[in-house]
């Protein structure tokens, strides 16, 4: 049977405001734990193919751990999720310096200021089995341009799917590039059970500190070809230990399809299998303690590499992407 429960969950001495864990439960049984900090996901449970509920996402269980936690796990992070090259950018013919968390660069918004560490607003929706988190970053946080307000909206529906609708705007021009941080295992926790089949047949070159060149490269041919069949997961990424940027064809046919088909993962384990639909061009893989950290977001450092699709965001412009993750079960 559908509910929502909203318990307290801890306190930000920062902020001085209390955390909650919002449990949305589907009426085929399926429980997603949602926190106001970071907009978070803790807790996924799906049916594995013995019929059981198992949580398929890596979560914490104390405040305390998310207030530690360096990888954003689970979290809403932003402005811009992946890396921004050394820190900086130019808009508008005015230079922007942001902190450096991964040395020598900027990553997922920061280690201060983030969308990460934010104590979110929250409301239910009346309609549907949802709920709507929602902050303000005022302008030059983190070193950003413009005051932002977003909102993360998580929708559980009854076909074992958690759709996840980005909104924001600003009051003057920015860059903006929301993602969220989950770190996957899918019921068993190590990366020989997981395999991955991917739509998007392109990748994102990237130097020794993971930063892209600006290069587009098909995947045929090589060690990174997933698109025609499942691969494991651990040789996929056996020669990538910062990750990898699969982006999609950006042709003008392939670019009209808005809403679509981004990968295909599943664990052999426990039979469980995840379908990862998107209206962002890029997803980010990589492994995390025996996790797979995966990402929808827009091209990385594209501020700052001009043949990569833009990630300015104009005054009264509306951003609005979407991610949805369908379990399901092996045949």
């Amino acid at each position: 049977m559908r509910s929502v429960t909203v318990e307290a969950f801890g306190q930000s001495r920062r902020e001085e405001k209390r955390i909650v864990l919002v449990t949305l439960t589907s009426n085929r049984g399926v429980r997603l734990e949602l926190l106001n900090f970071g907009a978070a996901i803790k807790s996924l449970r799906v049916p594995d193919r013995d019929g059981a509920l198992t949580d398929v996402v890596k979560g914490f269980d104390t405040f305390e751990e998310y207030e530690r936690d360096a990888t954003c796990c689970g979290c809403t992070v932003g402005r811009v999720a992946g890396e921004i090259g050394f820190g900086q950018f130019a808009l508008d013919s005015r230079e922007y310096l942001l902190g450096v968390n991964a040395p020598p660069h900027h990553r997922n918004g920061g280690a201060r200021s983030c969308l990460s560490k934010k104590v979110w607003n929250y409301e239910l929706l009346e309609e549907g089995n949802a709920v709507c988190f929602s902050c303000r970053s005022h302008d030059g946080e983190g070193g950003y341009p413009g005051t932002l307000t977003v909102e993360v909206t998580y929708i559980l529906t009854n076909q074992n799917e958690v759709v996840v609708d980005y909104r924001a705007s600003s009051d003057k021009a920015t860059i903006l590039n929301l993602s969220s941080n989950l770190l996957f295992h899918l019921g068993a926790k190590s990366l020989e059970h997981l395999s991955v089949q991917l739509s998007n047949n392109r990748f994102l070159p990237t130097d020794e500190d993971g930063l892209v060149t600006g290069e587009i490269i098909p995947t045929a041919g090589t060690l990174l070809d997933c698109s025609s069949g499942p691969r494991p997961l651990r040789s996929l990424l056996g020669t990538q230990p910062l990750g990898v940027y699969f982006a999609q064809d950006l042709s003008p046919d392939a670019r009209l399809k808005k809403f679509r088909h981004v990968a295909r993962v599943s664990n052999a384990a426990t039979g469980v299998v995840l379908n990862v639909a998107s209206t962002y061009p890029t997803v980010f893989l990589s492994s995390l303690e025996e996790h797979l950290l995966l990402r929808c977001q827009h091209f990385p450092d594209a501020i700052n590499k001009p043949s990569f699709p833009s990630v300015v965001l104009r005054k009264d412009q509306i951003y609005q992407q979407m991610t949805s993750f369908r379990f399901g079960i092996c045949e």
